[in-house]
C-alpha cells in the first residue's frame, strides 16, 4: 500500500484513531513524534536486515491490536510511515538531494512548534526548492523561552526543560538565533496556523511575524484552540486547512 493509495478520509479516519490509542495522550505532537520512532527504528533496523519495513516495526510496538487492526489501521500508518522515511536519509543536502529523485515533482515542508521555527529557517536556506510551506504554531518565540537559563541555573551539559532533556549545546544555539530574521525570504506559497489559546507559543507573536513574511502568506488562526489542537474539531480544521493547502493550487 502507498500513501497516494489513501484518501483524504481515510486517513483522517486513520489518524483520528492514531489519536485515541490507549498509550497515547492527545498531545499532537506524540503522534508525529511516534511516527518519527517509528521512521527512526526502521532505519537503525535496516542497518542489519534491510527488507525491514515500518509495518514490522509497528506489529512489533502493537503487538495487542487484534487481527482487523493489524490488516487495516498498522498497514495504513506503516505506510504513512514510510512515505516520510522516504528521501530523509540526505537531509543535509535536503535542496540538492531530493530534486535528483525521479519520483519527486515537489518539496512541500511542514513542521509545527519548534519544527515550524526549524522549517521556516530551512525555507530561508532553499528558498527557490520548498514550492510549499506549512508552518502550525511556529515558536519563533524559542529563544525568550530558553532565556532563563542563562545565568538563573547551573550551567550543565543538559537542561530539564518542563520535562524535556535538552542539550547545553542546543540552547546556546537557540539563543544567537533570531527566527524572526529575513522570513521574507521565502516567496513560494506560506499557509501559518495558530491556535487563539495557544499558551505554549502565545498567539499573541502571530501580531509580529504575519507582518514580516512576504505577501503570499495565508494565515489561519483557529479559535479557541490551544497549541496541541488538543480538541477533535480543532484537529479537523488544520489537517482539512493544511490537505486544500498542500493539494490545490494557490492563486
Amino acid at each position: 500500500m502507498e500513501l497516494s493509495d489513501i484518501s483524504f478520509d481515510k486517513t483522517l479516519a486513520i489518524y483520528q484513531k492514531f489519536f485515541s490509542l490507549h498509550f497515547l495522550n492527545s498531545n499532537l505532537g506524540d503522534k508525529l513524534a511516534v511516527i518519527a520512532l517509528t521512521c527512526y527504528l526502521t532505519n537503525e533496523i535496516r542497518k542489519k536486515n534491510p527488507e525491514t519495513t515500518c509495518y514490522d516495526i509497528l506489529l512489533k510496538v502493537g503487538k495487542d491490536f487484534g487481527e482487523v487492526d493489524k490488516n487495516t489501521f498498522l498497514k495504513s500508518l506503516g505506510a504513512i510511515c514510510q512515505d516520510f522515511m522516504y528521501g530523509v536519509k540526505d537531509f543535509p543536502d535536503f535542496g540538492v538531494e531530493l530534486k535528483k529523485m525521479p519520483q519527486v515533482t515537489d518539496i512541500y515542508v511542514l513542521g509545527h512548534s519548534m519544527g515550524g521555527a526549524i522549517a521556516s529557517e530551512l525555507a530561508k536556506i532553499y528558498p527557490d526548492d520548498i514550492k510549499k510551506l506549512v508552518l502550525w504554531a511556529p515558536a519563533f518565540c524559542l529563544p525568550d523561552a530558553l532565556d532563563y537559563l542563562t545565568g538563573s541555573v547551573e550551567e550543565a551539559p543538559v537542561y530539564d526543560h518542563n520535562g524535556f532533556e535538552i542539550s547545553d549545546a542546543f540552547v546556546k544555539d537557540m539563543l544567537q538565533r533570531d527566527f524572526y530574521k529575513n522570513l521574507d525570504t521565502y516567496k513560494n506559497d506560506l499557509l501559518v496556523i495558530h491556535g487563539t489559546e495557544d499558551k505554549t507559543v502565545p498567539y499573541a507573536i502571530s501580531e509580529k511575524y504575519t507582518k514580516l513574511f512576504g505577501d503570499q502568506m495565508i494565515f489561519h488562526p483557529v479559535v479557541g484552540a490551544s497549541h496541541n489542537y488538543d480538541n477533535v474539531d480543532h484537529i479537523h480544521e488544520v489537517l482539512s486547512t493544511t490537505y486544500k493547502f498542500l493539494t490545490e493550487q494557490v492563486v
